[in-house]
């Protein structure tokens, strides 16, 4: 028979929490597969990155077109990304959103 403190030990194993960030374009947390990831690469370019392979400052965005929108607006893409963003990543985030 397992002792209590081994039980609580094998439970806490099962339930691991998913990786959590902040949309900016609401400031809502979700799961981080929920999200559209938008990163600055290596090289300094900004790229859509939905499978989420590649290393780089990150930022992302909720499914949701209002945030796509509310991101450009507030220029949180920039802020978190510490950069200009091109007109066109906003319009292949939202053509993404859309998309889905």
């Amino acid at each position: 028979m397992k002792s209590l403190r081994m039980q609580k030990i094998m439970t806490m194993k099962r339930h691991r929490s998913l990786p959590q960030r902040r949309c900016v374009g609401c400031g809502k947390s979700f799961d981080q597969g929920d999200l559209c990831r938008v990163r600055k690469d290596l090289s300094g370019y900004v790229v859509l990155d939905m499978d989420r392979s590649h290393k780089g400052r990150s930022a992302y965005v909720c499914k949701n077109p209002d945030c796509v929108a509310d991101a450009r607006k507030k220029r949180g893409l920039e802020r978190s990304l510490r950069c200009a963003v091109p007109a066109e990543i906003y319009d292949a985030l939202k053509e993404e959103v859309l998309s889905r």
